[in-house]
């Protein structure tokens, strides 16, 4: 049983660092077959596109890059921990992409080889991984464009709002001023000073 053979691997793999004794656990192997179970289970969200889905593109050039640095260095529990957090957010959405889960069965490939090369051909998703390169990831799809920040209206945490990295102090202190519950406490108060710290905070100082 092959499926058998990759669930073992995955748990042995998972059960904690490689190169340290772990003791073993029957409830474990149940935890790896759900995990490979759903995997399987990704395989009927597949739509027929091979770009990455914008909502978790970065989160997979994330775990290329995190898979690739433990797999390097032994630190299979690690990696396939980050395999896990990506399969549960794939698992919330409605559709992913060929690409999606070609680069998720490649990435999960040298533990579980049996059953990812079995779906990328039933699924028609590219060259067996036997074959193929190994992911990449980009850089600069890395970096987090948006950001959550506190607004302070006299030293006082108001709200918080959603920016952009690319965010003007400008457009950033447009949207702190929008947020009614910061609206309370300027509205019809002369503005004495806003200071805008990108990426961490905005703090308006009205008078009175």
């Amino acid at each position: 049983d092959v499926y058998g053979a990759d669930t073992l691997r995955v748990y042995e793999m998972f059960i904690g660092d490689y190169e340290k004794e772990a003791t073993w656990s029957e409830q474990g192997v149940i935890g790896a077959k759900r995990f490979l179970d759903k995997i399987v289970r990704l395989g009927e969200k597949v739509v027929d596109k091979d770009t990455y889905s914008s909502e978790i593109e970065k989160d997979i050039h994330k775990t290329v890059k995190k898979v690739t640095e433990d797999m390097d260095s032994l630190k299979f529990n690690t990696a396939i921990s980050a395999l896990m957090i990506l399969s549960n957010t794939m698992d919330k959405m409605d559709s992913i992409t060929k690409a999606d889960y070609r680069t998720f069965l490649h990435l999960l490939n040298p533990v579980a080889p049996h059953i990812t090369e079995e779906l990328n051909e039933e699924y028609n998703l590219g060259k067996p991984f036997c074959e193929s390169s190994w992911p990449t990831y980009e850089e600069d799809k890395l970096v987090d464009t948006e950001k959550t920040i506190a607004v302070q209206v006299n030293g006082r945490v108001r709200a918080t709002i959603s920016v952009n990295i690319n965010d003007t102090d400008e457009v950033i202190l447009d949207k702190a001023l929008a947020c009614d519950n910061v609206k309370k406490y300027t509205d019809g108060k002369e503005i004495l000073k806003t200071i805008v710290i990108k990426g961490k905070i905005v703090n308006i100082v009205v008078k009175g």
